[in-house]
């Protein structure tokens, strides 16, 4: 006689399956992504809806087993182009602000090029300034029944 009563099986000891469907869909546990890498993407989100990092997950097409990984191993890749176009993983980084180098660099010139640029350029800014709050000084006092005549 097998005696079976001090067997136990945990939840999370068994692995989470996912459906990829398409290039781009994957589901489980009730969440649906729609990504480039789609399977990364769903681990990411079943971390974020409170899973185990640590849980497996088995992704299957149809009735074919593609392959098997943590929850936590998936979540930190990414899958990019290559130089030659070729997919291939890579560390996930969240979406950040950065997509270029700051506008003014550290020289503390605006276009990067020489110090006198900018200097010729805020004296342009100046005298455009002087220029216009001549003419709103001419036009204010023509509405005040001055002559207005351009000098």
């Amino acid at each position: 006689m097998l005696n079976i009563s001090n067997i136990t099986l945990r939840a999370s000891a068994l692995p989470i399956k996912a459906e990829l469907s398409g290039s781009r869909s994957c589901a489980a546990a009730g969440v649906y992504v729609d990504a480039y890498a789609p399977v990364c993407a769903l681990a990411r989100a079943l971390i974020n809806a409170g899973h185990d990092p640590g849980r497996a997950l088995a992704v299957y097409r149809g009735s074919t087993l593609c392959f098997r990984t943590t929850l936590a191993a998936a979540a930190v890749l990414t899958v990019e182009d290559g130089p030659n176009g070729t997919p291939r993983f890579r560390q996930n980084r969240p979406p950040g602000w950065e997509v270029g180098p700051p506008i003014a660099p550290a020289e503390g010139t605006a276009t990067g090029g020489h110090p006198g640029h900018f200097q010729r350029a805020s004296a342009r800014r100046r005298r455009d300034r002087q220029i216009l709050s001549g003419m709103l000084d001419k036009i204010s006092a023509s509405d005040q029944g001055g002559d207005y005549r351009d000098s």
